[in-house]
């Protein structure tokens, strides 16, 4: 347990990023090659609950009761988040992939305040970790805002003339800024009411697979509506587009729900979400070498700031305590504390019930010595009732032979009687 609160939880929080970075990319290309989003998103949480849902049968014994209250803010998950997917890939299609990351490195800023109005996150202003969070939430949306509004020079070319112009053909920074936004402002909402859900229903395995059952629904509907139950948009095959299915089903809907949920649980809604801006540079790696996007002076600056403001709000964040935090290490006193007063007990029991067996042992002894102290006792009033009964018995037939004697002699008398007279 203690592994899993040390040092699990900041490599889940590294390594979660570049698997969205990844997601990012592998999107982008997936939708260049004629990936509708409905349908993406309705078989993405369609596998995640596929792989989800089984676990949780598997696990029900272990699953805490699900009330109405919890009921309803899993149904408002599954539309604050996986409902308004749409959103956000609606506008990584039409904006570089770069910016997108870069907008979306907002969460953690945005999260971190909504956390601190709704008194998720302890900030007090005279300290210097409180000062330390909101100055690196400063610094990140500082940095998204250079990366998003200011492009600057180009550093790196990797696209042609011709590639540049289709691109920037395909780009509307009207609708995609637009489309980002929402999508921003959900996520933060999401990652609220997700910390507010897991300490009620403390178990996020099913819980993920309830979010992605919810989002396979509405993406369902949704994609009917929209493209109809005919179209080659509904096919497999063995093309980026599979490969887009099962790598979101997979890692970002199922794995990486999960371990939301989990380092929710643990460490409150900033600290996962604060991790998220490491992506960025992953993405802009990878769009210069696969996606042939130009890399400009002012998106690397960007996420240099942002990451310069991710490393403050997590060194103010490690000094100080989330009422989350507290509450889980009082919970860790309590149970150690009841751990420790339940081995008292039983060391208790386990004395009282050594002296019991002390004393009926020593009680058994003292029978035993009763008992043969007892014996001779009885033995030596055995021989003296004997003996006095002999000595009964002795005295009664003496006195009859004396009776014999007395009688024999009267006999005699009288007969010497009679012989005088005649």
């Amino acid at each position: 347990m203690a592994l899993w609160q040390n040092i699990v939880p900041w490599i889940f929080a590294v390594a979660v990023p570049l698997l969205l970075g990844g997601n990012s990319v592998f999107i982008k290309v997936a939708l260049k090659n004629g990936m509708e989003i409905p349908i993406f998103l309705l078989y993405k949480y369609a596998i995640a609950s596929m792989v989800l849902v089984p676990l949780v049968i598997v696990n029900r014994s272990t699953l805490p009761p699900l009330t109405w209250k919890i009921l309803v803010q899993i149904i408002t998950l599954g539309i604050v988040g996986p409902g308004l997917d749409n959103m956000f890939y609606a506008g990584v299609k039409v904006t570089p992939a770069t910016f997108a990351t870069c907008i979306t490195s907002l969460v953690p800023a945005l999260t971190f305040l909504g956390s601190w109005i709704f008194r998720l996150e302890t900030v007090h202003i005279q300290e210097r970790p409180s000062q330390a969070k909101l100055l690196g939430t400063a610094i990140m949306t500082t940095g998204a805002f250079v990366s998003g509004i200011y492009g600057g020079p180009i550093i790196a070319v990797a696209s042609t003339s011709s590639t540049r112009i289709a691109a920037y053909l395909e780009y509307n920074w009207v609708r995609g800024p637009l489309f980002l936004l929402t999508s921003l402002l959900s996520a933060v909402a999401y990652n609220l009411l997700l910390d507010k859900t897991v300490k009620n229903y403390s178990a996020p395995l099913a819980l993920a697979a309830y979010i992605c059952c919810i989002g396979a629904v509405i993406n369902m509907g949704y994609s009917f509506i929209r493209e109809g139950t005919s179209g080659l948009e509904w096919l497999w095959g063995l093309n980026i587009k599979l490969g887009a299915y099962f790598y979101s089903g997979l890692f970002v809907s199922g794995l990486i729900s999960y371990i939301q949920g989990r380092l929710t649980k643990l460490k409150g809604p900033v600290f996962f979400i604060s991790f998220s801006p490491l992506s960025m540079i992953f993405v802009m790696v990878l769009g210069t070498l696969i996606l042939k996007e130009d890399l400009k002076l002012g998106r690397l600056i960007g996420a240099f700031i942002i990451v310069f403001g991710l490393g403050i709000l997590l060194w103010g964040k490690s000094q100080g305590s989330s009422p989350d935090e507290d509450q889980n290490e009082e919970e860790e006193e309590m149970e150690a504390s009841s751990e420790h007063h339940d081995v008292e007990a039983l060391e208790a029991t386990q004395e009282e019930q050594i002296l019991e067996d002390e004393d009926g042992l020593h009680e058994l002894e003292l029978a035993e010595e009763d008992d043969q102290a007892s014996e001779p006792e009885e033995k030596s009033s055995e021989d003296d009732d004997s003996h006095h009964t002999a000595e009964v018995e002795a005295s009664s037939g003496e006195f009859h032979i004396v009776e014999l004697f007395e009688t024999a002699e009267e006999n005699e008398m009288d007969e010497g009687h009679t012989q005088e007279q005649k």
